[in-house]
């Protein structure tokens, strides 16, 4: 009877100290640093996770991803942090490699993406949509004028958030779904943006 008296009284103050430090000051957030305007943004180093549903499979892990106008070198991980793929494009394509040693390569990253997934999914595009800029087809905004859903060529494109409330902010949460498709990019760390 004593070490149960005694776990419900440890229990106790555990749960006294987690009330008392739930009413401690709140600390603000330092704030996420002022960018250029998203249209003259070109190049980036970003990593975050991700998340890829279609009809037949799903698939979770994190995204290490250097992008200029002339490349892009993304490397996907899985949950528990090992390389699933390495995607390269440059002038010559794009190629991509599989931890299980298979390569595919194609002029185009959509054109990888069908053979890949059996599905011209919009890769092209995408560093684009993280920049949080889009085509004007079909757009709704929010009061900063950032852009809050699309659509283009048949996806819809959602920013579910931003990294902050300033203009200038770039996207935290995108999704871009089609049909059964969808791709979800949290964005966690963004470097040398410009």
């Amino acid at each position: 009877m004593v070490g149960l008296c005694s776990r419900r009284q440890f229990l106790a103050g555990l749960g006294s100290c987690s009330l008392l430090a739930a009413c401690g000051p709140i600390r603000d957030l330092p704030a996420p640093p002022e960018r250029a305007a998203r249209p003259s943004l070109s190049r980036f180093q970003l990593q975050g996770r991700l998340s890829l549903k279609t009809a037949q499979e799903a698939f979770s892990g994190r995204f290490s991803w250097s992008h200029g106008p002339e490349f892009d070198e993304l490397d996907i991980l899985s949950p528990l942090g090992q390389t699933v793929a390495e995607l390269r494009r440059d002038a010559q394509g794009a190629d991509l490699l599989l931890a299980d040693g298979r390569r595919f390569n194609a002029p185009r990253l959509d054109q990888l993406a069908q053979q890949v997934f059996g599905e011209a999914l919009p890769l092209d595009r995408v560093p684009d949509w993280v920049l949080g800029r889009v085509q004007e087809e079909r757009v709704s905004r929010d009061a900063w004028g950032r852009v809050l859903r699309c659509f283009e060529a048949g996806w819809q494109v959602d920013m579910l958030s931003y990294e902050s409330d300033a203009p200038s902010a770039l996207p935290k949460v995108v999704s871009v779904l089609r049909g059964d498709v969808e791709l979800r990019l949290r964005l966690d760390q963004w470097d040398d943006v410009s």
